[in-house]
């Protein structure tokens, strides 16, 4: 709960700051323990008035005998009603009397009415107005709401963008002219069904064409790896990695994005046709640099001709029903979907051969920001 009503005690009477919070803090939950705390107020108060006027004040007598001696003559005679009130209400609550809510929150005014006189009298003015402290149950109830609301919000972004993705997978891909200087593919020489040019290769089963670098952006090996006591940037999340593969620039093309699942899968198929991806019963390194998917393409298979496919986690642009994005371990060649999108992986662009789905892709990209900024990126 949030309590104001007595801090202006804090500096000068902090004991009785403490006594009116707490008194503030009971009053819905235990309205019966409030005004007991109420009653402590007005008895810190006695002692504060005794202290600065310099009169005795013995507490070992009754509230009622106290007030009958000289001390009473300090009160103003309207203030002395509700020095009253919360004699008599808390000596009920100190004797096992319960007290309802509403006579806890009338005995919390006066409470803050004494405070405000002894403040104005001994120190300085108040000018403050009581404010009663809101039930907690309907703060609750209000945060439940709110709460009710933004998944549902959350819900309905993540259904459209599921519903834009399909969209951009059904719908008819456009040509997407290469930037000015841009060159026609020219394959250097051929390995196993890939034609490679200086710094791409052809699929020549898929027509797609892979980045020869599998880490342009030139992270730390091992993408699923986070080491949270460094600074060092270990990779992109999602919409980082989005974003960049639409930024590339590479022989001139600007059509590059994440590979699908099935893209990325395709390559996978090809390493597990040759033995890769599939550990035998060892667990030293010299096996795990040998039977990677990553070993077939960056050493084995390909004489290091493709270069930094690294052990580890790639992002891909596929979104299971749940809105939980997919990503693709090079290690194994499985694909996996527990992730956060908020988590650092590494990207392996790819492109259509001139035909880009990132143009359709930028129509939408509001709905994605909003996404991950509902999602609290």
């Amino acid at each position: 709960m949030n309590t104001q009503n007595f801090t202006f005690l804090s500096s000068s009477f902090p004991d009785l700051a403490e006594c009116g919070t707490k008194a503030e803090e009971h009053v819905w939950t235990d309205p019966t323990a409030s005004v007991m705390r109420s009653r402590m107020f007005l008895e810190i108060t006695l002692k504060s008035v005794s202290e600065h006027e310099g009169v005795m004040d013995d507490p070992t007598l009754s509230l009622s005998q106290r007030l009958g001696t000289e001390l009473k003559s300090y009160f103003p005679p309207l203030l002395l009603d509700s020095v009253h009130r919360v004699r008599i209400e808390g000596n009920k609550a100190v004797h096992c009397e319960p007290q309802s809510t509403k006579i806890a929150m009338e005995v919390l005014k006066n409470i803050f009415e004494i405070g405000k006189w002894l403040h104005s009298k001994y120190i300085s003015p108040v000018n403050q107005k009581f404010v009663g402290p809101a039930n907690p149950a309907d703060q609750y109830q209000n945060d439940d709401k709110e709460l009710r609301e933004k998944d549902a919000l959350i819900r309905s972004l993540s259904d459209k963008l599921l519903e834009k993705e399909k969209e951009l997978r059904e719908s008819p891909r456009v040509s997407s002219p290469p930037r000015k200087g841009a060159s026609p593919f020219t394959a250097l020489f051929e390995i196993d069904g890939f034609e490679f040019g200086k710094n791409v290769v052809k699929d020549t089963r898929t027509g797609l064409f892979w980045a020869r670098n599998g880490n342009l952006p030139d992270f730390p090996p091992y993408g699923h790896l986070h080491d949270w006591g460094s600074s060092t940037k270990i990779g992109f999340d999602w919409l980082e990695a989005q974003k960049w593969a639409e930024e590339l620039n590479l022989d001139g093309h600007y059509d590059w994005r994440l590979p699908t699942n099935a893209e990325i899968m395709q390559l996978c198929a090809y390493a597990r046709e040759k033995g890769f991806g599939s550990f035998p019963r060892i667990t030293n390194d010299q096996a795990h640099r040998t039977c990677s998917i990553a070993s077939y393409f960056c050493s084995i298979g390909f004489k290091g001709v493709i270069s930094n496919i690294a052990k580890g986690t790639y992002w891909t642009s596929d979104i299971d029903a749940n809105g939980v994005i997919w990503e693709a371990n090079l290690s194994t060649g499985k694909l996996d979907n527990f992730t956060n999108a908020r988590n650092s992986f590494l990207v392996w662009p790819v492109r259509d051969g001139g035909v880009a789905v990132s143009d359709g892709f930028k129509k939408h990209w509001h709905i994605i920001e909003d996404y991950f900024e509902r999602l609290g990126r």
